[in-house]
């Protein structure tokens, strides 16, 4: 069973664009581990989607045949210690014995070591007490005890890594970061490689002298956007993966100064332009790319707008005094970079209180300083606001009577390709779940609810939920189809949801806690 084609699969590993250095650097470190058993454990910090994530699925992708490697992806993984804990262990299970199981005790009995699974069975027993405390120290202690039973040295990738604080909440726990610590420093056969996004947030985990990780990481991975040249080389191999070739430098300098090399806006803008040029057969050009751009920015069904739009909101929840905070925003999306003393004066508040603005603003990475002026971390999120909140338009010049219209027959033909789409993929999942559960699936349309698979078998009614679009299920999803399910007719029922980009956190409490299959 190879897990990784599960989180990287085939089209994404064709895209995949040098970071050399960085996979040079990481395979340098864990081959030295491995020989010698020196720990340099490692920290790549970076903005949301600027590849972190891809160079963890490319080191594992080209090392899961020679080396113990698990990977845990903590924006999937409930931050409820007890849920934590679980899937933690159960994670390194399913990597080091390369299944996808799901039952913990399976999983331990693959082991073919009582005393592992005595403790996993124990383990099991207490996790209803809320002995946060201990189900944790388990946790962490596991990857050392598995290696020491396999004889194999053991490399963990915890992804999205800050989120691990959200576990301070819970009685007993204190200190997440300071029990990880004690763990880390204890083990011997393990090795850590952790990342994270939320940049602030990591240097201070890291980096600040206060941290119980302070200079436990001894390499700090600092990821930027790509160069110019890897810029083109991505281009070139999305389009080859649309069967088209470019080759007119100015086209490909444009999309790389539009997105100033961020892989992930670079490759949607680029997909939007193939897009548009086979929708409405449109020369890819520099008025192309313009609208395109803008189509990104300000059509509600466009992944770059929802993403800007998820960043933005989800960042203030974090903050407080979430209407002042974005008036701050708004100037600065106007006007940056920005002094204290200017938007005090703008906002007529006084420096003092701008100052904690300012600080709220810049722990949840919206906002950097450099020298004594303020500015976005992110300066295409900045054109977002600019263009979304405050309709100003910062450079793109193409006529808004030809983007209204455009966008018009773009969101009608859209539709119409995107129900065709939802349809089919519908009926490929049909088939395979079919096959996989033994049981004939129907789409169900009665008495004004709908839903989009459903079968019957041994007098249970399974339901299905199906989100195929290129963001997470949210809370509100999961609870319109539990209220749904409440209206219908069926009594005695199994409920699963299938999301093609995962879950929101909130969405996954509230699938746990109504027992909902995910598949």
């Amino acid at each position: 069973m190879v897990l990784i084609n599960n989180i990287y699969p085939k089209d994404r590993q064709r895209l995949f664009t040098n970071r050399k250095k960085e996979l040079k650097l990481i395979e340098y470190n864990v081959e030295s581990f491995l020989k010698t058993g020196l720990r340099k454990h490692l920290v790549l910090i970076g903005l949301r989607r600027i590849g972190k994530s891809l160079i963890i699925y490319e080191f594992i992708k080209r090392n899961k045949n020679k080396i113990n490697i698990s990977y845990i992806d903590l924006k999937k993984t409930s931050m409820e210690p007890q849920y934590f804990a679980t899937d933690y262990i159960k994670k390194v299970l399913q990597w080091s014995l390369k299944t996808k199981e799901e039952d913990l005790l399976i999983l331990a009995n693959k082991l073919n070591n009582e005393k592992i699974f005595e403790q996993v069975n124990d383990f099991l027993n207490k996790k209803t007490k809320k002995n946060y405390l201990d189900q944790i120290n388990f946790a962490f202690s596991f990857p050392e005890l598995l290696s020491k039973l396999l004889n194999k040295k053991i490399v963990i990738c915890i992804d999205e890594f800050q989120d691990i604080l959200g576990m301070n909440r819970y009685k007993g726990i204190d200190d997440i970061i300071d029990i990880f610590r004690t763990h880390l420093q204890s083990q011997s056969n393990t090795f850590y490689i952790i990342t994270g996004s939320v940049i602030t947030t990591m240097e201070k985990i890291c980096l600040d002298d206060k941290s119980a990780l302070f200079l436990h990481f001894n390499k700090i991975i600092n990821l930027y956007n790509f160069t110019k040249e890897d810029s083109f080389a991505l281009i070139k191999k999305i389009f080859k993966q649309e069967q088209l070739s470019i080759h007119v430098k100015d086209i490909l300098f444009t999309l790389f100064k539009k997105t100033t090399g961020n892989p992930f806006y670079l490759t949607i803008l680029t997909q939007k332009i193939i897009e548009l040029n086979k929708l409405f057969d449109l020369e890819i050009d520099e008025n192309l790319i313009n609208k395109a751009f803008l189509i990104e920015l300000t059509n509600k069904n466009s992944r770059l707008y929802n993403y800007f739009n998820y960043i933005f909101e989800n960042s203030l929840e974090k903050a407080r005094g979430k209407a002042s905070l974005k008036s701050v925003l708004f100037e600065l999306a106007k006007e940056q970079p920005d002094s204290l003393s200017n938007l005090s004066e703008k906002l007529n508040k006084k420096s003092g209180e701008m100052r904690t603005l300012l600080k709220r603003l810049i722990e949840v990475d919206l906002v950097i300083q450099k020298q004594n002026k303020y500015l976005f971390r992110d300066n295409l999120l900045r054109k977002w606001v600019a263009l979304f909140y405050l309709g100003i338009n910062i450079e793109v010049t193409s006529s808004s009577k030809f983007i209204n219209e455009l966008l018009s027959q773009f969101q009608e033909k859209y539709q119409r390709v995107s129900t065709e789409l939802g349809r089919a993929t519908e009926y490929e999942y049909k088939v395979k779940l079919e096959k996989k559960l033994n049981i004939k699936l129907n789409n169900y349309n009665k008495n004004n609810l709908e839903f989009d698979l459903v079968g019957k078998k041994n007098n249970i009614y399974y339901i299905f939920e199906i989100k195929h679009r290129n963001k997470p299920a949210n809370y509100k999803d999961v609870k319109n189809f539990l209220e749904k399910v409440e209206k219908s007719e069926f009594k005695k029922i199994k409920l699963f949801f299938i999301s093609k980009s995962g879950f929101t956190k909130q969405a996954e409490g509230l699938i746990e806690k109504n027992g909902i299959g995910i598949l």
